[in-house]
């Protein structure tokens, strides 16, 4: 409902604005003499005609973008050697997130099986992780997300919603703690993107 209203009153004001825009230029195109306007004002009317849908465009559209998140969490390592091998609390803290550990893809990666993150109907959120440590003073976690839809297709999502997000790293954010793995900054706040 609240959408309808939100794009009736936009569809209202857009047309009083082209009605006014298209006035406007009848009134520029009665005051001409000998094919020159009596006044400069063609160019911004002009202009306006041609800015004003876009910006009406961009605008609409850019109320209906999601918020995404990327798909992975970085964690600093707080204690370096606080209770065993890093990949030991690594598998621990995952299991207390509820989360089941799968064989290991490499030796230095800890893996875990599918979830189901949401149903909705349609289609089902399921997702993997895998956690793997950085230098020695990181931890990233990948999250695997995939859409399975009631025909048996898959397809990867790019992106995680907030939502999804939040469902997967509030535990995990917790557990990571307990065994010394901090929330970290960003990459770009740490400076590892590249630019100077």
């Amino acid at each position: 409902m609240g959408e309808r209203v939100y794009l009736a009153s936009f569809l209202r004001t857009f047309s009083r604005v082209r009605r006014f825009s298209r006035q406007r230029s009848r009134e520029i195109q009665a005051n001409t003499v000998n094919g020159m306007p009596d006044y400069d004002e063609t160019p911004r009317v002009i202009r306006l005609r041609r800015t004003l849908p876009v910006l009406a465009i961009l605008l609409f559209a850019g109320g209906c973008s999601p918020s995404v998140a990327p798909l992975f969490r970085d964690y600093e390592i707080s204690s370096p050697n606080a209770d065993g091998p890093l990949l030991e609390r690594i598998e621990r803290a995952l299991i207390n997130a509820g989360w089941s550990l799968a064989p290991r893809p490499t030796p230095n990666v800890v893996a875990t099986e599918r979830r189901k993150l949401s149903d909705w109907g349609l289609y089902k959120v399921e997702a993997y992780l895998e956690a793997a440590p950085l230098g020695g003073e990181h931890v990233r976690v990948f999250v695997h997300p995939q859409r399975r839809y009631l025909t048996g297709g898959r397809t990867k999502m790019p992106f995680l919603a907030r939502s999804l997000r939040q469902t997967i790293m509030s535990d995990l954010n917790e557990s990571f703690e307990k065994q010394g793995l901090i929330v970290a900054r960003s990459a770009r706040e740490r400076g590892l993107t590249g630019e100077g």
